[in-house]
């Protein structure tokens, strides 16, 4: 699972990239312009690695051992990291509930049994390491000792850690974590938690692994007395430009200076922000003023999430090396699309490039705001995510890092909803990675998840959001003023609640709990009754929004309770028509959706697909996202108010540049849509073992795509009247819609596949 870093610039390229589709504003370089705009700096030709903080250690040799730790306590680390770093850079930070904290220790033991004198070394994080063997300890700045021959009990203990407390050993037949126990209370014993290639003992597992990339100044904006000369820029006194990086991401803007007075450089997103001078306003936290002495200068200014920098002078100077230093995880493509509407191959660079932007060891829901993982956002986040990189380790690290403490309480849930969120980005994990043990490692904790669920349900099992949480329960950012009463009982959550106890009893019956799957199963079940008893109007065709305070039906339509209803086979087949004439595709529903759009897309794109209304997916999907590629954006912002002025759609929260312009969950919409609805291919057995096979063109006329898996990636080419499917080894695709050249109904890799469309 570690993350790898292949450019393949001569394949990926092209493939991903296509002819040239022309720029709003002009390019520095001519390769740009002749591959249409790359929306990804890892794949723009004119940023440059400038550090690969995974290389900074040479020489060093890898053991024949891997790092390990108490399971969470990675995560929990890199995500106390990530808190602090978002507290440090952002002006306005909530964060509600309470998760998995770090602690400084951790306990490991193992049974040694070499048949003659063998040799262990070991090493530690910065902090105390004890190791004893036989209850025998070593000095602690001792790191390695012969062992006799015969059994020896071995205990470590890690402690004062100044990061995560973990733990690498070889020799001995102790090598692999797998011959070790952990704890955090010297009682309590489980199997540590690790990550394979993380086998570098000079390389602790929580150090940062981004790299560093060199950013040139794409545009020059608005320049008052500035001369350019180059990549040279003389301020005069008073002078100011924006400068335009064109990649929305995180890092620290970088220049060489000399000359005299003040500069004040001023950051954003987009130039209204960067233009805003009232601190009041600002979503990071000010950049201190640089007070230049006459010498020359290297200046490289604290990290913040922009695309555009203003700099203002008070002084002559002369500015030149400016660039921005992205801080970028390293990942490959592995998963892509195109087709024959360049518009929706723009959009697709575009989300794709904002899912990797919120890439920083989890999927972060916004670099700017809030530059933390939310379960929500998250969940949808790396479900698109999983369509293009398939980086395990920071998908798991978005699940894991949304657990609530061990033994939870309701006092720790934030938002009542979002605990059920991490339960469903569990089943998208265990879909994608067909991983069991990693399921194992984590079943103790999702089920006091669901237990503590358990026991706020009333007589017919529905959770109410009075008095639990500081938010209560959250369908979406947009209020709408159709409900539903996220404090009373919506019935969008009860079912969500009701799908993450069938998730439970289905890991359940995975790991052998039979106890446990038959009390998930039994409540899920009784859900489900009562779901369609008390909100399913049959007059009407629709579910209602739920109960309100006063425990009465709220006979109200929005679209949260219809679009899970369609995902968790609460609506019926030949019911879908009704439901969406009736809501989905209603008259308020169009404008809204032309006006105001958040969250709950992704999932209403889904629904789409259920319901063989792909093309409407694909239509949103260009009418909605294209707008935004149409203005000039680099990335796709959360919350969509095409009703309001570009000015007035920075503002969130009442603030005027509160927006996030680069959000995960709007990254994922159309990168889902095209991978998982046009392509088809939807896991059915863990790991692809099994899948679907459902493709539809959803109005387009050709299409050629790749969805990766754990044994390399299903590919698929097709246009209005064949195709073809590439599986690899030991995936199986039930086929929809097509059917082979054969009459086959199946087909299982590795092979390529023709196919046809089956008359419909």
């Amino acid at each position: 699972m570690k993350h790898t870093f292949t450019l393949l610039a001569a394949f990926l390229l092209p493939l991903l990239f296509g002819g040239p589709t022309g720029w709003a504003q002009e390019p520095k370089s001519a390769a740009i312009r002749d591959m249409g705009k790359i929306y990804d700096p890892l794949l723009d030709p004119n940023c440059k690695i400038i550090d690969q903080s995974t290389k900074k250690i040479s020489g060093q040799s890898k053991w024949d051992a891997l790092w390990m730790w108490y399971p969470g306590q990675y995560t929990a680390a890199l995500n106390a990291r990530a808190v602090q770093l978002s507290l440090k850079k952002g002006s306005n930070i909530g964060y509600p509930g309470n998760f998995t904290q770090l602690q400084t220790y951790a306990y490991f033991r193992a049974k040694a049994n070499p048949a003659e004198k063998a040799s262990i070394r070991w090493e530690g994080p910065s902090g105390r390491t004890a190791l004893l063997v036989d209850n025998k300890g070593t000095l602690l700045s001792q790191r390695e000792l012969t062992l006799q021959a015969g059994p020896s009990d071995i205990e470590v203990k890690v402690d004062f850690a100044s990061g995560l407390p973990c733990l690498m050993v070889e020799g001995a037949g102790v090598s692999s974590p797998k011959a070790w126990e952990v704890s955090l209370d010297g009682k309590n014993w489980t199997t540590p938690e690790y990550i394979e290639g993380f086998n570098n003992p000079g390389l602790l597992p929580d150090k940062p692994t981004d790299i560093t990339l060199r950013i040139p100044v794409n545009k020059v904006l608005h320049p008052v007395n500035v001369k350019i000369s180059g990549d040279a820029y003389k301020f005069g006194t008073g002078g100011e430009a924006i400068f335009d990086f064109w990649h929305d991401e995180l890092g620290c803007l970088a220049f060489d200076v000399q000359g005299s007075g003040e500069i004040s450089v001023f950051v954003g997103e987009s130039p209204e922000e960067a233009m805003n001078s009232n601190k009041s306003f600002f979503e990071q936290k000010a950049l201190a003023p640089i007070i230049l002495s006459g010498s020359p200068t290297s200046i490289i200014l604290p990290e913040r999430a922009l695309r555009y920098a203003r700099i203002h002078t008070t002084g002559p100077c002369k500015i030149s090396n400016l660039h921005f230093q992205a801080r970028v995880t390293p990942v490959e493509y592995r998963g892509h699309f195109t087709c024959n509407d360049q518009k929706i191959n723009e959009i697709w660079k575009a989300g794709a490039a904002t899912l990797h932007a919120c890439m920083h060891d989890f999927y972060l829901d916004g670099i700017k705001r809030d530059g933390l993982s939310w379960s929500y956002d998250g969940q949808i986040g790396l479900t698109g995510g999983d369509m293009v990189f398939y980086d395990r380790t920071i998908a798991r690290n978005l699940n894991i890092s949304q657990l609530l403490p061990k033994n939870p309480e309701k006092k720790d849930i934030g938002i009542v909803d979002y605990p059920l969120h991490t339960i469903l980005g569990f089943e998208h994990e265990y879909a994608v990675s067909g991983d069991l043990d990693f399921l194992r490692i984590y079943k103790s904790r999702i089920y006091e998840i669901l237990d503590l669920y358990m026991t706020m349900q009333d007589e017919n099992g529905f959770v109410s959001g009075g008095g639990i949480g500081e938010w209560g329960f959250f369908p979406e950012w947009v209020k709408s003023k159709s409900g539903p009463d996220v404090r009373a009982t919506p019935a969008y959550a009860q079912m969500i609640l009701m799908h993450a106890l069938e998730i439970g009893a289905y890991f359940a019956r995975e790991l052998s709990d039979s106890q446990k799957a038959a009390n998930y199963e039994n409540a899920a079940g009784k859900l489900r009754l009562n779901i369609r008893k008390e909100f399913w109007d049959s007059g009407r065709g629709a579910f209602i929004n739920g109960f309100d305070r006063m425990g009465k039906p709220d006979k109200r339509f929005t679209p949260y309770a219809q679009v899970w209803g369609i995902l968790f086979g609460l609506v019926r087949p030949e019911e879908y028509q009704g439901v969406f004439e009736k809501v989905l595709d209603s008259p308020e529903r169009a404008t809204t959706l032309k006006t105001q759009v958040a969250q709950n897309l992704f999932f209403e794109m889904e629904a789409c697909f259920l319901a063989g209304r792909t093309e409407r997916a694909v239509n949103l999907t260009r009418e909605i996202f294209g707008r935004l590629i149409d203005a000039g954006y680099s990335r796709i912002m959360e919350d969509i108010d095409f009703d309001k002025t570009p000015v007035e759609q920075l503002a969130f929260y009442n603030r005027p540049f509160g927006k996030s312009l680069c959000n995960i969950w709007s990254g994922a919409v159309p990168v889902y849509v095209l991978n998982r609805g046009v392509l088809g291919i939807n896991p059915v057995a863990p790991g692809y073992r099994l899948c679907t096979f459902r493709p539809d063109l959803g109005g387009l006329e050709w299409v050629k795509g790749s969805v990766p898996v754990p044994g390399g990636s299903i590919s698929v080419e097709m246009n209005r009247s064949s195709g073809k499917l590439t599986l690899p080894p030991g995936v199986e695709a039930s086929l929809v819609n097509v059917t082979g050249e054969k009459g086959e109904k199946s087909f299982r890799g590795p092979g390529v596949f023709p196919f046809r469309w089956v008359s419909r």
